[in-house]
């Protein structure tokens, strides 16, 4: 089998695997995710909310920074979207 014939193989492997998981949007805790990291865009408004003010664990995650400049980019739609495809790659 050819190197080219490997990697056509994978990108149908990998095309078959998004293809059987759909994006439903954001859903059950990807919510709080996303409105934690509006909270970070907006601190004088979102952000002045108790639930983001006191920060108790989104401070533990890596996951809300990136998803809140992904959404300054890109906008709240395709800033999501960008960050449901960069972990189904990772």
């Amino acid at each position: 089998m050819s190197r080219r014939d490997r990697i056509l193989g994978g990108l149908a492997a990998f095309g078959l695997f998004l293809l059987s998981r759909p994006y439903q949007g954001v859903r059950h805790d990807g919510r709080l995710y996303v409105a934690d990291a509006l909270a970070k865009l907006d601190p004088g408004g979102v952000g002045r909310d108790l639930m983001f003010a006191h920060d108790g664990q989104f401070g533990f995650s890596l996951y809300t920074p990136i998803l809140a400049r992904l959404i300054g980019l890109l906008g709240l739609s395709d800033g999501t979207m960008a960050i449901v495809g960069l972990t189904l790659v990772l």
